[in-house]
């Protein structure tokens, strides 16, 4: 094809794909290092567009029915979430104060998606040192909010509007989305070691149970 046959010219058959190009372009680039050019193929027009299927690529199946396969694949980062926070907000002895976690940014873009839901999905690349924070706060005594807790969920300083919450930009509440529905909405799929298979069918039945056209034939 017009992008595949350069591409292969260039970095040789068989030698790449799409879901490694884009670290290989982007590790080149950012270390001032050069794109592979000696078969006088590759030029700005050709960078971008590869970059832009590799992206297109990623992001597809990152929106693919409501956000089904970041939801999955974080289901057990985000049971950890809550169960840590279900114990915070029960007072419960030992539930942790502060949790860091470190990752690539394949596992910092479907983090974001699982917990955006339906309200959305990402549709650009994480850049370096991007973070996520998930916090967990209780109303002030005095206030409508005593006795009550509340998440917030920032994106590079970006507030995000977690699935099943309002937009943080016309809720009462702000950036500050009651935990009652974020335990149900936002974190509530969630299973621990991602969930099972349902039945001996082959689809994965952590998420949201959606005619998803899964074919057990293609799940390994």
């Amino acid at each position: 094809t017009p992008l595949t046959d350069p591409l292969d010219a260039e970095l040789g058959k068989g030698h790449w794909d799409w879901g490694s190009l884009i670290d290989c372009f982007m590790t080149a680039s950012c270390t001032g290092n050069q794109v592979p050019s000696s078969a006088g193929y590759m030029d700005q027009s050709l960078y971008d567009s590869a970059v832009a299927q590799s992206e297109f690529s990623y992001f597809w199946k990152m929106k693919w029915n409501r956000n089904q396969w970041p939801k999955l694949g974080m289901s057990d980062t985000l049971y950890n979430v809550r169960i840590n926070a279900d114990a915070a907000i029960n007072n419960n002895e030992g539930y942790k104060k502060f949790v860091l976690y470190s990752a690539h940014d394949t596992s910092v873009i479907p983090y974001v998606d699982a917990l955006l839901g339906d309200t959305g999905a990402m549709d650009l690349w994480a850049p370096y040192a991007s973070y996520v924070t998930m916090e967990l706060y209780k109303g002030k005594d005095g206030t409508d909010g005593e006795g009550k807790y509340y998440f917030r969920s920032i994106y590079n300083g970006q507030t995000l509007q977690l699935s099943g919450c309002p937009d943080p930009a016309t809720s009462p509440t702000g950036s500050l989305c009651d935990a009652t529905t974020v335990m149900s909405s936002t974190l509530g799929y969630a299973e621990q070691n991602g969930g099972s298979k349902d039945n001996g069918t082959g689809c994965y039945q952590a998420v949201d149970p959606v005619d998803d056209g899964c074919d057990p034939k293609d799940d390994d």
